[in-house]
């Protein structure tokens, strides 16, 4: 399976991990360990178009960076597969190709 996502996500991750450290939720090593296990996951990251992004965040009144995961399933012609209830929720009844993460079917 080839996944890929906005540029921006190996940023958020770091992120994340970063905060989760900072309130002690983690020590810095395994931190360093979950990052490096997500950067084995290969996830090819790919820069998309912030015009589109801002259109598609916009109509959805959603994040910019959930625009741009919007705009980079639109380039593609793929799916965008969400865990986040609310992205889910404000998509649905819209976009087609957006999934749960639990209605998912890998082929």
């Amino acid at each position: 399976m080839d996944l890929h996502a906005p540029i921006l996500l190996s940023y958020e991750v770091t992120n994340a991990i970063l905060r989760a450290v900072r309130r002690g939720r983690l020590n810095l090593t395994r931190g360093k360990e979950i990052l490096a296990a997500f950067q084995d996951l290969g996830i090819r990251t790919v820069e998309v178009s912030g015009q589109r992004g801002l259109e598609l965040a916009r109509r959805y009144e959603r994040s910019a960076y959930d625009g741009a995961c919007l705009a980079l399933a639109e380039e593609t012609g793929d799916q965008l597969v969400t865990g986040d209830r609310r992205l889910y929720n404000a998509l649905k009844d819209h976009l087609p190709w957006a999934l749960w993460i639990e209605d998912y079917t890998p082929q």
